[in-house]
């Protein structure tokens, strides 16, 4: 639906009547509208998300509200809407991007995605992904993947 706090609402409730109180699930839930260039969305514990401004800096965005499952009353604010300027880049990907580790123990970190992030902006949404998805897992190595991982990119034409 469109309604985030609603789905998002229903979802915590479900969550916390069916999980055992050890389970829990974040949640990034948007809704793009390409004609506006905005994206509303909400988060229920899933953070960092990297926005790649057409300056070049790049702005970390935070959770709205905690993981689902985890109390069944609470409540996920709708994040201020993100407007779109042409370059402009979103990054949602799961924790098992930057706390992913190279055989010394090294996590490959918040700091290197967004020097990607920045190193390979002009190209398009698709090459972003191959790119991180490369430089992921040369960093790596031979070390063996404890995590998923996840990664959406939305870029702004």
């Amino acid at each position: 639906g469109s309604d985030l706090e609603k789905t998002c609402k229903g979802l915590n409730y479900q969550l916390s009547r069916s999980t055992a109180d050890a389970y829990f699930m974040t949640l990034f839930y948007g809704i793009l509208d390409p004609a506006e260039r905005s994206l509303r969305w909400i988060s229920a514990g899933h953070a960092p998300m990297f926005f790649y401004r057409a300056d070049g800096q790049i702005e970390e965005l935070f959770s709205t509200g905690i993981p689902l499952g985890i109390i069944e009353d609470t409540r996920h604010e709708i994040a201020p809407q993100t407007k779109f300027s042409p370059g402009e880049i979103l990054l949602i990907g799961t924790d098992g991007i930057w706390e992913a580790k190279n055989m010394s123990g090294e996590m490959f970190g918040t700091q290197r995605v967004c020097e990607l992030l920045v190193r390979f902006a002009t190209e398009d949404a698709a090459s972003i992904v191959e790119h991180l998805i490369e430089e992921l897992n040369c960093f790596r190595g031979e070390q063996t993947q404890n995590d998923d991982i996840t990664l959406m990119i939305v870029k702004a034409c």
